[in-house]
């Protein structure tokens, strides 16, 4: 089977093999390269998104994934080796309408935060998922 990738999906695809080479202090401190594990479980959550977010690495283990809308909502999922953690931020509240909470460790739970997040629902109002 022959699996086609939008171009954004490969450019993070390709960023995030990159992050596999970095090394010991890489953000000009004390971070780590990212394990194994983060990568395998950030490719395959970026597999199953559309659109394609921005990555970035973070000096927790981690790999950050944003998306920020025209409006300027934005969305925050980091994936780690064991969860995600989402943060939720309208572009016209306050931090008191911020949200933040975990995700299943799932291409499919985290697609629909963000298919959510996209048909402007509050992705964190989502059945099953935990608020932290």
């Amino acid at each position: 089977m022959v699996t086609y990738m939008n171009s954004t999906t490969a450019q993070a695809l390709a960023k995030l093999d990159e992050f596999a080479e970095l090394q010991p202090g890489w953000n000009g401190y004390d971070a780590q390269p990212l394990s194994p594990t983060v990568l395998v479980n950030a490719k395959a959550i970026v597999n199953a998104l559309s659109p394609a977010p921005a990555v970035f690495p973070t000096a927790n283990d981690s790999v950050q994934l944003e998306y920020t809308k025209p409006d300027d909502d934005y969305l925050e999922l980091e994936v780690t080796a064991d969860t995600v953690y989402a943060y939720y931020a309208p572009a016209h509240g306050t931090s008191a309408d911020d949200h933040e909470w975990t995700v299943p460790l799932s291409p499919t739970a985290v697609a629909d935060v963000v298919a959510a997040f996209f048909a402007d629902r509050v992705p964190c109002a989502l059945p099953d998922k935990e608020v932290v």
